[in-house]
């Protein structure tokens, strides 16, 4: 369950919630099964948060630093995670289902498991994450953008079992991917 004072402290914006962790580094924040459907929380960090549960449907991540975080079990489907940094998560049967995470960075993530259903991962570097038994049917790993043509990196990622149905990999370098 969440920590009430932290959900008040979040409760008065991203400015009052980023100027509490950097007065508190060594509090772990605690947010498990909090109801966060559409939240606005762009540029907020979130590092090494125990997310456990939280709902987060339609939530806009823009930036927003989730480095280290225990997202187990959360829903973050339909959301905007552009450019958010989820390296070193652990993010198993997380539902990112349309969720856009054009740009993100997942280095080292555990996505194990997790819905990447009709998912953007154009443009998210992946390297050497974990999406065994992921299912990513109808996730977009490339797409055209202001004329450039930003690319998912999968190198050393690990999609043993991943439910590859519908997905176009046209210019993914898939050479160094772990099956």
């Amino acid at each position: 369950m969440a920590d009430e004072e932290q959900m008040r402290i979040l409760a008065g914006g991203i400015d009052a919630w980023n100027f509490w962790r950097r007065e508190h580094p060594d509090v772990i924040p605690d947010l498990r099964g909090a109801d966060l459907n559409g939240f606005h929380g762009k540029g907020i960090n979130l590092k090494g948060s125990d997310l456990r549960n939280v709902n987060f449907t339609k939530a806009e991540l823009i930036n927003a630093d989730m480095q280290s975080c225990n997202l187990h079990g959360a829903i973050l489907a339909k959301s905007n995670l552009s450019r958010v940094n989820l390296s070193g998560c652990f993010a198993v049967s997380v539902n990112f289902s349309e969720a856009n995470l054009f740009s993100a960075r997942a280095r080292n993530a555990d996505l194990g498991n997790c819905l990447l259903v009709k998912a953007n991962l154009s443009g998210a570097d992946l390297t050497k994450a974990n999406l065994g038994g992921a299912d990513l049917t109808s996730a977009v790993l490339w797409m055209r953008y202001f004329g450039k043509k930003p690319v998912v990196i999968l190198k050393e990622t690990n999609l043993a079992g991943a439910k590859l149905n519908y997905v176009d990999f046209a210019g993914v370098d898939v050479s160094e991917i772990i099956r």
